[in-house]
């Protein structure tokens, strides 16, 4: 048996994780490995995910849509995920 590495060790060094050791912990958690996706901009609009679609064979990839459009007023946007967040200066 292996021994694990916590998970944020590896973001620490800089290296992704084996992928069967985050699908261990995403089912653990009760989930698995699609993203919880967020966005929030300084504005204070509300985002609705509109669709989007996913696939892959060894790596996964996909897309999201959000609706409505971000507004002119807003001057950050934040697009969250389990894996973290980035902040986009507008």
């Amino acid at each position: 048996m292996r021994p694990t590495v916590p998970l944020e060790f590896y973001g620490l060094a800089g290296v992704e994780p084996p992928i069967e050791e985050l699908v261990a912990a995403a089912e653990a958690e009760g989930g698995n490995l699609a993203p919880n996706i967020s966005v929030r901009d300084d504005f204070g609009t509300e985002y609705l995910n509109a669709g989007g679609g996913e696939g892959g064979v060894g790596v996964a990839h996909g897309e999201t849509y959000f609706t409505p459009a971000v507004p002119a007023a807003a001057t950050r946007l934040v697009v969250s995920s389990y894996a973290g967040a980035i902040e986009v200066a507008l």
